[in-house]
């Protein structure tokens, strides 16, 4: 319409050219009352759209440049967005009216360009820690590390903090389930420990899982029970190589092993060396309907392995992720103590 401005930032020897979405182009430019998506391939004119809305919104008064906040993917692409701004509103100025109505905010928008805040996500982020840093609690003399000094120092931390807590009783308790079970320090707690970091933007939306208080006593009836449908084996098989007795006389003996060890140790046994097979056996080489009656029995005890194992899976995970959580809080005191900080902390810090 003859009150918006038009925009062309073309060179003069190029020629004009109509673009077949070119309605939609004018409407990104000139629609300041919401937000709006824009989806295009590369070198579509995505940056040129951009540059067109804010002058537009600066021309007409919607915004001053201090409001403005773009955010490119990298610092290359904010230093050309800037720099593509900066030419824009030059040309604009040289060629609009002077009696023009948005001729002083173009020129004031030239002098202010430098507080536009047109940079990555995290210099953004940075920006508000060094503009907060006692509601941030941060240095504001404060470094970011990039990512390979973030992983160094994740590391050598990491190898510190184990060591110094192993000597105390708090990762003894959190961790010997996870340690009977298998679990080893390096690779899979310290891989663990790395994804909780990358992601502790969620962690408090991390719920620990429910485990029974009476955990051993289901471990000590499923033995009895398991003991139980053994012995009816044992009395009812004619056939000494039946697959289903042979299964019945290992589950024998890995429940054997239980007796050695203390309660506390019986997990590991449970999670890695019981299973029981409910379909082995052949009906003609036992009594009547006992066979049946045997392979019911070990479906049941199947089901009721199961749900031990679940919950003794989830004890292991529950006491892992409050033993990684110390580690957490250890390293966030630890970069606060040196005055730093990485990516993922300038967006979660910001955030917050």
């Amino acid at each position: 319409s003859p009150s918006q401005p038009s925009f062309d930032f073309g060179t003069q020897a190029e020629p004009q050219v109509n673009l077949v979405d070119e309605q939609v182009r004018q409407s990104v430019i000139h629609t300041l009352d919401r937000p709006l998506v824009v989806e295009a391939g590369a070198g579509t004119g995505k940056t040129t759209l951009l540059v067109s809305r804010l002058l537009n919104a600066i021309e007409t008064n919607a915004v001053r440049m201090p409001q403005i906040v773009a955010i490119s993917f990298t610092e290359k692409a904010a230093a050309e967005l800037r720099l593509r701004l900066r030419q824009a509103l030059e040309r604009r100025c040289a060629t609009v009216d002077p009696e023009h109505p948005g001729r002083a905010a173009l020129q004031r928008a030239l002098q202010e360009l430098h507080q536009a805040q047109i940079s990555t996500i995290h210099s953004f982020a940075a920006s508000i820690l060094r503009q907060h840093p006692v509601e941030a609690q941060l240095d504001p003399q404060f470094r970011t590390l990039d990512e390979l000094e973030s992983l160094q120092l994740q590391r050598s931390f990491w190898r510190r903090w184990v060591d110094e807590e192993l000597e105390g009783a708090e990762a003894e308790r959190l961790l010997l389930p996870a340690l009977q079970a298998g679990v080893r320090l390096s690779p899979d707690l310290e891989g663990l420990g790395r994804a909780l970091y990358e992601n502790r933007d969620l962690q408090s939306s991390l719920t620990y899982p429910s485990i029974p208080s009476d955990l051993e006593a289901w471990m000590q009836r499923f033995r009895d029970e398991m003991l139980r449908c053994v012995e009816h084996g044992e009395e009812n098989c004619r056939e000494p190589d039946d697959k289903g007795l042979l299964h019945l006389r290992d589950m024998r003996r890995r429940l054997a092993s239980l007796e050695d060890l203390q309660i506390s140790s019986w997990p590991a046994v449970f999670l890695g060396e019981l299973k029981v097979v409910p379909s082995r056996g052949k009906r003609e080489y036992w009594r009547g309907d006992s066979c049946s009656e045997n392979k019911a029995q070990r479906k049941a005890l199947q089901e009721a392995l199961a749900k031990i194992q679940r919950h003794l899976a989830n004890r292991v995970l529950r006491g892992s992720l409050q033993w990684l959580e110390r580690w957490l809080a250890a390293y966030d005191a630890e970069k606060r103590r040196m005055g730093v900080l990485d990516f993922q902390d300038l967006l979660v810090q910001a955030q917050q």
